[in-house]
């Protein structure tokens, strides 16, 4: 057995714990849950969207997607960054192809809570109940 042996040896164990460690970090920082301030139903008065809201259940995402239909999603985890005065989260759900989409989202702590959308940072989402205007 040569010097070089007991070397390999150990970079192959080595190797090998680094990889069974990193594994299960493949959703490493996921939440599992959505945050108890986020939970609800959220509305907003944008134009063309009077009738439809958004509702953050535990392990749901609910979007409304006309005056009586809306589609059902279940979340796989969110990633959360907090900033001073908000938190951006990643939230992770299956769409209706069953294919991971990432809802990029700010949560704003005024007013209550207050959530905007990545892409349409001008659409603020609030929650209230249904009818309240």
């Amino acid at each position: 057995m040569s010097a070089q042996a007991p070397k390999r040896s150990l970079v192959a164990i080595l190797l090998c714990v680094f990889i069974a460690a990193a594994l299960p970090g493949c959703g490493r920082g996921r939440i599992k849950e959505v945050p108890p301030e986020m939970l609800g139903v959220w509305y907003t008065d944008a134009p063309g969207y009077q009738d439809r809201w958004m509702e953050l259940r535990t392990d749901e995402i609910v979007f409304a997607t006309g005056p009586n239909t809306s589609t059902t999603h279940h979340v796989n985890g969110l990633r959360r960054h907090e900033e001073r005065g908000h938190v951006d989260y990643s939230i992770y759900y299956d769409n209706e192809e069953g294919q991971e989409y990432e809802l990029v989202v700010t949560y704003e702590y005024e007013e209550g809570g207050r959530i905007l959308f990545q892409n349409q940072k001008n659409m603020v989402w609030r929650r209230r109940s249904p009818g309240k205007e």
